[in-house]
Formats: structure tokens, C-alpha cells, sequence
């Protein structure tokens, strides 16, 4: 048996339940997921992160709210400058993407991607509109996260609550997992305001 100093051992001990602390309080990743094949390799004329419109027309039909996220690495720090896109269909089910062969009868009115850069504290913010359920699949927003000199992450979040949810393969796939991509609506903070809904995204700790 080792014979240890005992400063020596207490230290060791120390060691051990402070690695055993920095383990358990590293986040979890978000979990990859497929791109889709509605990845729009066109973009649209206007790639801002107010997808409810188009330019100065008129507001696009469905549910309105707003995605709030943050983006930060494992180890819980916020990452500034990852650039986040997201996409989606419209209050009709249908995506702007020629593969989609209902693109045609799309709303006009509606952005369908948009990205914007997360702030010094990895935050980020989308208006866009609650998507109608492509066939096949429960509403779900697909997300492209690179945050500055990382690789991108590809992922697709979906919503509390919607019954298909656990009927999508793609869902099921994930397991438990399905939690961190979850958003949940809340009422907003003022009897005008737009319902909200919040995302932590977290990816691996830059290697520099």
C-alpha cells in the first residue's frame, strides 16, 4: 500500500473533489442535429433577425414571438461574436426553397432565415413567427451556430407542449437530450408584448 504524507493525501483529496465539482458544473452540449434539406444555399434579399417581415410590407400571418438565446461553451462562458441563423417554414407549413414543391404558395410576407451575431454576454434575440408542422415532423426551427474561430453547430429546436412531438424520428433520436433544445413560450413582460421564448446553446471549449 502507498504511504503518503499526510499533507501530501490531503491534498490529493483536494485535488480529486475539485476536478469531481469542475465536472459536474461543466454544461452539457447541445445536442448536433441534422441540416434538413431546406438549408437556403440562396439566401434571401434580407437576412436580419426580424423575420415577421419583409423590408417595410406587411407583417407575415401567424403567431409572433421572440427567441431569445445565449450562446457559451461548456465551461459556462459567454461566447461573443458566434454568428446564429435560423430558418423555418411559415404559418402554413411551407419553406422558401425550391425542393419544396408548395414554395409557390409561401407568404410572401415572411423572411423564413434569418442570423445575427451574439453580443459581449453570448446573447442573441429572433422575432419570428410560431412554424406550422411540415408534414412528417413537429414544429421545429432549424439553427446554425459558429461561434469565431469554432466549428459550426447544426441543430433545430422545438416547442413545449406540441402533441407530434414525440411522433418525430428525428425527436426520438435524441433521447433525452430533446430537454436542451426545448422552447417553452411565456407571456410577455407587457400586455403588448410579443410571447418570449429562451435558448442556451452550448458547444465545446475552444482548444486555444
Amino acid at each position: 500500500m502507498l504511504n503518503l504524507p499526510k499533507n501530501n493525501l490531503i491534498s490529493l483529496i483536494s485535488a480529486f473533489f475539485l476536478a469531481s465539482a469542475f465536472s459536474a458544473s461543466a454544461l452539457d452540449l447541445t445536442p448536433p442535429q441534422t441540416e434538413g434539406p431546406y438549408y437556403p444555399r440562396v439566401k434571401t434579399l434580407e437576412t436580419d433577425s426580424d423575420l415577421t417581415r419583409v423590408s417595410s410590407g406587411p407583417v407575415a400571418k401567424g403567431k409572433p414571438f421572440l427567441l431569445n438565446g445565449f450562446v457559451r461553451d461548456e465551461n459556462g462562458k459567454p461566447l461573443e461574436g458566434a454568428r446564429v441563423e435560423i430558418w423555418q417554414t411559415d404559418s402554413k407549413g411551407i419553406y422558401m426553397h425550391s425542393g419544396d414543391d408548395r414554395t409557390n404558395n409561401r407568404d410572401k410576407s415572411f423572411q423564413f432565415y434569418g442570423e445575427t451575431i451574439s453580443a459581449n454576454n453570448g446573447a442573441f434575440q429572433f422575432l419570428t413567427i410560431e412554424p406550422a408542422r411540415y408534414p412528417g415532423r413537429a414544429r421545429h426551427i432549424h439553427a446554425k451556430i459558429t461561434p469565431k474561430g469554432g466549428k459550426t453547430l447544426t441543430t433545430q429546436f422545438y416547442f413545449h407542449g406540441d402533441a407530434d412531438l414525440y411522433q418525430d424520428g428525428v425527436v426520438r433520436r435524441l433521447g433525452r437530450a430533446v430537454d436542451a433544445v426545448i422552447l417553452k413560450l411565456e407571456a410577455g413582460t407587457t400586455p403588448n408584448a410579443h410571447p418570449q421564448a429562451e435558448i442556451t446553446i452550448v458547444v465545446p471549449a475552444s482548444k486555444s
